[in-house]
């Protein structure tokens, strides 16, 4: 029953926007990659401000990574774990904002030969803002179920 009542307090309205078509053929051809901000919650992520998340638009296998600052040092060093543990993309969509435009991520990406682009329009990333719309709703349905100390943030992180 507490489950029924969760999700229809976080239900999300439906909106129908325009979206930009995305054409892809193989996996691992565009990541997008951006910050969630959860600083409303800094006090159950242990210090941790932002989740860096990256979606493999293809295959939509992401990751979400806490990070503390917006800084070029904090957002590179996850990035650069995810590359090594994992695939690397041909293209990578970002943000225009400057924890990506930095000489520190553009180092990064142009090392793993990676095409770091932005999109100058209002239709930005629709898979990406799906993505953390879906992870969102996941996280915030399990906050009033569980006590706020060891609810779903602590089990991201650890």
């Amino acid at each position: 029953m507490k489950t029924v009542i969760a999700a229809d307090l976080h239900r999300q309205a439906r909106r129908n926007y325009p979206r930009r078509f995305v054409d892809l053929r193989k996996q691992d051809q565009t990541w997008q990659a951006d910050l969630v901000d959860m600083t409303a919650y800094i006090s159950h992520m242990k210090g941790y401000k932002y989740l860096l998340t990256i979606i493999d638009i293809f295959s939509n296998y992401a990751w979400a990574v806490p990070i503390k600052s917006k800084s070029g040092k904090d957002v590179t060093a996850p990035m650069k774990s995810v590359l090594a543990q994992s695939r690397i993309p041909t293209h990578l969509h970002v943000d225009q904002s400057k924890e990506f435009y930095n000489s520190e991520f553009k180092a990064l990406v142009k090392h793993h030969n990676i095409n770091m682009y932005s999109t100058f329009s209002n239709s930005k990333a629709s898979i990406f803002k799906h993505f953390n719309r879906t992870l969102g709703n996941k996280m915030w349905k399990r906050f009033p179920l569980k006590d706020r100390t060891s609810g779903l943030i602590f089990w991201m992180i650890e």
